[in-house]
This record gives C-alpha cells, sequence and structure tokens, in this order.
C-alpha cells in the first residue's frame, strides 16, 4: 500500500536522525543499527490500524512531529536493550 509505504520510509528517517547521535559516537555496531531501526519501525506499523495510517506527506509529517517525543522514547529503549546485549 502507497500510504504505508510513505509513512514507513518518513518513520525510518525519523529513527535514523534519532540514532545519528549514538552512531556518530561510535557507540552502535552497524547491526545494531538496523536492528533497532527494523524493530522500532515494525512495532509502530503494526500498532496503527491500518486506516488510521496517515495518507498524505503532510499528515505523516504531522503525526510524526506530535510523536516524536514517544518514539524517541521507544528507540532509547530499544537502543538500551540492544547495548546491553552487544557488550
Amino acid at each position: 500500500d502507497k500510504s504505508l509505504r510513505l509513512f514507513k520510509n518518513s518513520l525510518i528517517d525519523l529513527v535514523k536522525d534519532l540514532l545519528k547521535p549514538t552512531w556518530k559516537e561510535g557507540r552502535m555496531s552497524r547491526e545494531v543499527h538496523k536492528t533497532v531501526v527494523k524493530k522500532v519501525v515494525d512495532k509502530i506499523t503494526g500498532t496503527i490500524r491500518t486506516d488510521h495510517i496517515p495518507k498524505t506527506q503532510d499528515k505523516v509529517d504531522h503525526y510524526l512531529k506530535h510523536s516524536k517525543t514517544k518514539i524517541s522514547k521507544l528507540v532509547q529503549a530499544y537502543v538500551g536493550r540492544n547495548l546491553k546485549k552487544g557488550s
């Protein structure tokens, strides 16, 4: 579905931006980075009902802007969990 792909791609970009500081500090392997991005995107897209997925770029941006704090906490939780596994 086109709107799901649009939403997922925007979500992936946001998650990568949130991971950038940890990545640049060299505290995360490529595998952990990929795992965190995949798990966060799967978790979020899995919890949103199909009819609630934003359909346009404007609506996607609006959703991500208002959900950024929650998404950031989720990213940090997965980072913490995966960095502990990796060490």
